[in-house]
């Protein structure tokens, strides 16, 4: 059907999984138009129905799947974070923890979102490496931008020092450091295959 329907003839992005074998094979002819997956065996690109279609007849692919847009976390009102719960860490517990002294000196953050923005409650310092999936290729950068905000909002919830406020509003481990990894755009929209990209990047470079 979708090899002879002239309305699947647009290309869509997609996630293709290979068969162990078959995406070493994939790696070694890597084409310009392949964004490669190795934590899921996969590469991502664009392909119309028919080339789906005929995919999806080959030994080596496993399955096709969307590429699907991912998006930021939001409350039930769809505006983020509320502010609150950076002023109410008793809450959780947090007053007790660092009563015993504990900030999260010595603890690194994964954070994959729109980037962390600069903002005073996060200086440069804390930032171990920015990079951005954003594109075709990986950006190694000294800090990424973010123009959505979310990031830089859940950076503030997790470690914020609470500099901007004078104190009133920190984090819930303001020593914590962070490893930067920017998986949606100005829009706060990104694709599937993006995500994987970055997990990828930790599982190979987290120690």
């Amino acid at each position: 059907f979708l090899s002879r329907n002239p309305a699947y003839d647009y290309a869509s992005p997609v996630i293709v999984k290979l068969k162990a074998d078959s995406y070493r094979a994939a790696v070694r002819v890597r084409s310009q138009r392949h964004k490669m997956l190795p934590v899921v065996s996969s590469y991502a690109t664009e392909l119309t129905g028919r080339e789906i279609a005929d995919l999806l007849g080959s030994e080596s692919v496993e399955y096709v799947t969307l590429d699907a847009a991912v998006y930021p976390a939001h409350d039930d009102n769809g505006v983020g974070p509320k502010i609150e719960l950076a002023n109410n860490l008793s809450t959780i517990g947090v007053d007790q923890v660092r009563q015993d002294g504990y900030r999260g000196k010595g603890v690194v953050v994964a954070l994959f979102d729109t980037g962390i923005g600069d903002h005073p409650d996060i200086n440069d310092s804390r930032v171990i490496t920015a990079l951005d999936f954003t594109g075709e290729e990986m950006i190694q950068l000294k800090r990424n931008r973010d123009g959505h905000g979310h990031g830089t909002a859940m950076a503030g919830l997790i470690g914020g020092t609470g500099k901007l406020s004078k104190g009133l509003y920190s984090g819930v481990a303001p020593q914590v450091r962070f490893v930067d990894l920017k998986v949606m755009g100005d829009d706060g929209v990104g694709l599937t295959s993006d995500l994987i990209r970055a997990i990828d990047w930790v599982i190979n470079n987290g120690a």
